[in-house]
């Protein structure tokens, strides 16, 4: 028989408990690989559905550098540059004139691509894009050819208010693709 003694009480708590912890550990090491194949599944799951959704690993890479990639147009970013189109215009100087149109047609250009907008030059996005994104579109096309006739031409004579009225239409155009 047994002796009912406090430290026999003890020892028979004790075996008890030992017989527990080992128990819960087991259910607990197979409740974490349940959950850590569970995890992996979910993983392969979204990675197989992204290669189906995007069908190659070139859209892949293309969109994760996209989302990764710092954005080249915005407000502060078209602040600064117009600003700088503004200070370079302050001097009534035909060649500087005919630099800031250069620059602003190139900028808006460059805004196209970014967004989207595709053409091997400015002339083909421009007959490629329709009129409910970009409003003004045929002030744009006329400015355009406005540009590249006084590009062309060596002796004319490039005045700041006739500047400022081309540089404000493209100014106009990116502002009404940056709604979109």
């Amino acid at each position: 028989m047994v002796d009912p003694s406090i430290s026999n009480i003890i020892q028979i708590f004790a075996d008890v408990a030992k017989n527990q912890q080992a128990i819960n550990t087991s259910v607990l090491l197979f409740n974490l690989r349940r959950i850590g194949l569970f995890i992996s599944i979910v993983f392969i799951v979204g990675i197989v559905f992204l290669f189906v959704k995007l069908k190659n690993l070139a859209k892949l890479t293309q969109v994760i550098k996209k989302s990764i990639q710092k954005p080249k147009i915005n407000d502060k970013i078209i602040k600064r540059f117009f600003d700088s189109i503004y200070h370079k215009m302050q001097d009534d100087n035909s060649l500087m004139n005919k630099l800031v149109l250069a620059e602003t047609e190139n900028y808006f250009n460059e805004v196209l691509t970014e967004i989207g907008f595709n053409g091997k030059n400015l002339s083909d996005k421009l007959n490629n894009i329709q009129e409910q994104f970009l409003p003004n579109l045929e002030q744009i096309k006329v400015a355009h050819q406005q540009v590249q006739n006084i590009l062309d031409q060596e002796n004319y004579q490039l005045g700041k208010e006739e500047t400022n009225n081309i540089v404000s239409i493209y100014k106009g155009g990116i502002d009404n693709l940056i709604k979109l």
